[in-house]
């Protein structure tokens, strides 16, 4: 979240709670130290909040606003689902909480992406499924751009792998310390 944010969550926290944050209160929070926010955006809208203080390596979380439209559609549950399939995360039953399997430095963005990812075949870019063979740009599109969108993927993947959340958490505790 930044500070530019502010008037947009406001609006969220009007629909959400009886007594919301203001502006003012929301811009206060970048000058408090241990506190962090993050927002969930669809287009340019902030749709969803959470806030939480964080203290050495917990974080206790002190409120959490989702517009009521996007409420109920299971959206973390399937989340969740998906880290527990590819073996990221366990997740016991109750309030057992959520358990991540193994230490931070070995769970890259890669696995995060692919666990989570909606693309059935491995394939981030999708267009122009059926081309019209009379088209000279339709005919020839795959063959002018397949290979050139497989690069692009091969290098963010290759990035991905790069990042652990490991070093999520170290530059969130950096962050906090400042």
């Amino acid at each position: 979240m930044a500070e530019t944010d502010c008037e947009q969550t406001e609006i969220l926290m009007k629909e959400c709670f009886s007594v919301p944050w203001s502006v003012d209160a929301l811009k206060e929070m970048f000058h408090t130290k241990g506190y962090c926010s993050f927002l969930a955006k669809e287009e340019t809208e902030v749709i969803g909040y959470i806030g939480m203080k964080v203290v050495l390596d917990e974080a206790d979380i002190t409120n959490v606003a989702v517009l009521p439209a996007y409420r109920k559609k299971e959206i973390a549950r399937k989340l969740l689902q998906q880290l527990k399939a590819a073996g990221i995360i366990e997740v016991s039953r109750g309030t057992g909480g959520v358990t991540i399997t193994r230490p931070l430095d070995e769970i890259t963005f890669l696995d995060i992406y692919k666990a989570v990812e909606c693309a059935p075949d491995e394939q981030l870019f999708h267009f122009h499924e059926n081309p019209n063979q009379q088209c000279p740009v339709g005919k020839n599109i795959h063959r002018v751009l397949d290979d050139r969108l497989l690069q692009v993927q091969k290098a963010m993947e290759d990035k991905l792998a790069q990042m652990t959340l490991a070093d999520v958490k170290n530059d969130v505790t950096m962050c906090i310390e400042k």
